[in-house]
């Protein structure tokens, strides 16, 4: 099952930085308030740790210290939307391989949708996550996992083996 988006979107795609670019002229809808990281990185993190609970056995530690290292040098704000298009990829292919088990006329989608309120780098970047390959996505995938666990201990002391769990965290 998958974890739901912070927003609660159909799709399980997160839309929670949208409000954020929302128009100064909608004077009628009240304020947004500011985006809580550290819950939004939870449900990141928690995704994260379901998908790469094989990865993380079979993988030496350190290994992909310089790019994890990187990420460290990335705003909160930078990394957060990295961590949530990630997230976003994660569970765009999470519904595509279930989509083609589940109908024969399924079509995938090759990526995730462009985001109008989105820098068109972001979206550009997006496409590139949606367009690397299974063991590169694990790679990326682990390496902001790492780094959520980094900027956030305490997602690390919550996160329970996967067969304790059961049903949605939320």
């Amino acid at each position: 099952m998958k974890s739901p988006s912070p927003t609660g979107t159909s799709s399980g795609i997160s839309n929670y930085r949208t409000e954020s670019y929302r128009s100064l002229r909608d004077k009628n809808v009240s304020p947004v308030p500011p985006i809580d990281y550290r819950s939004v990185s939870e449900v990141d993190f928690n995704e994260l740790a379901r998908y790469l609970a094989a990865y993380r056995a079979k993988a030496p530690p350190n290994w992909r210290s310089t790019a994890r290292e990187k990420l460290t040098r990335l705003t909160t704000h930078q990394f957060h939307q990295l961590s949530t298009d990630v997230y976003d990829e994660l569970v765009r292919r999470k519904n595509e391989k279930e989509g083609m088990h589940v109908c024969s006329h399924y079509v995938p989608v090759p990526f995730l949708p462009v985001r109008e309120e989105f820098d068109p780098r972001r979206n550009q970047a997006r496409q590139k996550i949606a367009a690397l390959p299974i063991t590169r996505f694990e790679d990326l995938s682990s390496d902001v996992y790492y780094e959520l666990g980094r900027r956030y201990p305490k997602l690390k002391e919550d996160v329970r083996p996967v067969a304790q769990k059961s049903g949605s965290h939320h």
